[in-house]
C-alpha cells in the first residue's frame, strides 16, 4: 500500500479514538472497504458469508481502532483483525460441527491479538510462535497443543494421542527445537 495512503488510515484510525466517527469510519471505507472484500472472498465462498463477515467487522470498527496501539501500520492491524475475525467464525462453524483440528491452534491464538489488542512486541511473538506452528507436523501440532499449550504431562499426553512416552517425549524435544530455531531467527534470543 502507498505511504499516503496508510497515512490516511492512521489518521482516520486516530480520529476514531478521538470520537470523530461517522465521517472518519467514512473515510476509512472509503480506503480499505475493497481490501476487507477481498480477504472475505480468501476465506467464504459464496456472497452471504463475504458481506456477513465484512458487515460485522465494521460494526466492530469503533473497538478495533480503540484498541489499535499508535504503530506505523493501521492498514496491516485492521486486515489482521479482520482475517482473525474470519477466522474466528469459520473456527466457530467447525467446532459446532464438530470438525475442529489441532491446526485450528494458530487460528485461536491469532483471535487473542485482535481479541485483547496486543501490543506489537506481543504481536510479534505470537506471530514467530505461528510461523513455528507451521514447520511442525501434526503430530508434532498435536504435542505443542497438549503440553506446551494445554499444560498436560508428557505422560498425558500420550495417552490422549495414543503414543509411547518415549515417543511423545522426542516429538516434544522437536518441538522445542524448532520453536527455539524460529525464535532465534526471530531475534528473540537478545
Amino acid at each position: 500500500m502507498e505511504r499516503d495512503k496508510l497515512e490516511k488510515v492512521n489518521k482516520c484510525i486516530s480520529r476514531i479514538k478521538r470520537g470523530d466517527r461517522v465521517r472518519a469510519v467514512e473515510d476509512l471505507y472509503d480506503l480499505i472497504g475493497r481490501p476487507i472484500r477481498l480477504v472475505a472472498t480468501k476465506y467464504f465462498g459464496n456472497s452471504f458469508d463475504i458481506d456477513d463477515a465484512a458487515q460485522d467487522f465494521w460494526a466492530s470498527i469503533v473497538e478495533l481502532c480503540q484498541k489499535c496501539r499508535p504503530f506505523s501500520n493501521g492498514y496491516n492491524y485492521l486486515l489482521k483483525c479482520f482475517e482473525n475475525q474470519c477466522r474466528m467464525n469459520i473456527r466457530a462453524e467447525r467446532k459446532a460441527t464438530g470438525r475442529m483440528s489441532v491446526s485450528d491452534l494458530a487460528d485461536y491464538e491469532n483471535s487473542l491479538v485482535a481479541k485483547n489488542g496486543l501490543s506489537a512486541e506481543e504481536t510479534a511473538l505470537r506471530m514467530s510462535f505461528e510461523k513455528a506452528l507451521k514447520l511442525m507436523t501434526e503430530e508434532e501440532r498435536a504435542v505443542y497443543a497438549l503440553t506446551l499449550y494445554g499444560e498436560k504431562t508428557v505422560r498425558e499426553a500420550a495417552e490422549t494421542l495414543g503414543f509411547s512416552k518415549s515417543k511423545t517425549d522426542r516429538i516434544k524435544q522437536g518441538v522445542m527445537e524448532k520453536l527455539k530455531t524460529v525464535l532465534i531467527s526471530d531475534g528473540w534470543d537478545k
